[in-house]
């Protein structure tokens, strides 16, 4: 009976560290501190609707005027009037889909996972669709942002990040640096992509945009 406790302690034990073993150590774990039925305590970064339309006018004030002048100009270099159908309108806002966010957010975290890495943060970047060409259905010059998440990387350095799929089926978190030639990271980072595999980006854009003016008075 002794033995066969001792044997159940030692497979406990054993258990336990392999799964110490399994988990990501270059970053710090992001895993929800709440349960379900649990109060979720609103973000420290919340503000007041009045500090959200401040913001919003703000913007409205201080650089629609100078997106619109700079982007609205002809080849002569004449400015294009508001009533131009070649006039382009400053972005004021971008929705997604609540869902497509959840599944976003869901997707990311597979992702790293799957690559024994944890997510730091997400980074927002401003952006901007070609005057010609393809612009995913929106409006040619028009402002967007774009999202991808980062990691950390060798030596403690933060940088965004897509995942390399390699031949052996495993999956490898790489700098969008070293994806684009550009990374000055040390170490492996900039290795690893000697290795052939495809890559899966991780960033999300196609945000919906709401043409200006609103239609209605129940926002900002």
């Amino acid at each position: 009976m002794k033995t066969l406790k001792s044997t159940i302690a030692l497979f406990g034990m054993l258990l336990l560290l392999s799964a110490c073993g399994e988990k990501p150590h270059n970053n710090d774990d992001h895993d929800d501190d709440h349960h379900e039925g649990a109060e979720v305590v609103a973000p420290s970064n919340i503000i007041s609707v009045i500090q959200a339309d401040t913001l919003y006018q703000e913007y409205g004030n201080k650089r629609v005027d100078l997106i619109q002048d700079a982007q609205n100009v002809d080849e002569n270099g004449e400015p294009i009037d508001p009533e131009d159908p070649r006039f382009v309108p400053a972005t004021r806002a971008l929705v997604i889909d609540y869902n497509t966010l959840k599944q976003y957010i869901h997707f990311i975290d597979q992702a790293a996972k799957d690559s024994k890495v944890s997510v730091k943060s997400m980074r927002i970047y401003l952006g901007k669709y070609p005057d010609q060409g393809s612009a995913n259905g929106k409006r040619p010059g028009s402002e967007t942002v774009f999202m991808n998440p980062t990691t950390i990387f060798d030596g403690g350095n933060e940088a965004s990040f897509a995942i390399q799929n390699n031949a052996d089926g495993t999956s490898t978190a790489v700098s969008v640096g070293s994806v684009l030639g550009t990374s000055k990271l040390p170490g492996k980072s900039n290795l690893v992509l000697k290795q052939t595999g495809p890559i899966q980006s991780l960033a999300l854009d196609d945000l919906g945009q709401i043409p200006p003016p609103y239609s209605n008075k129940e926002d900002y």
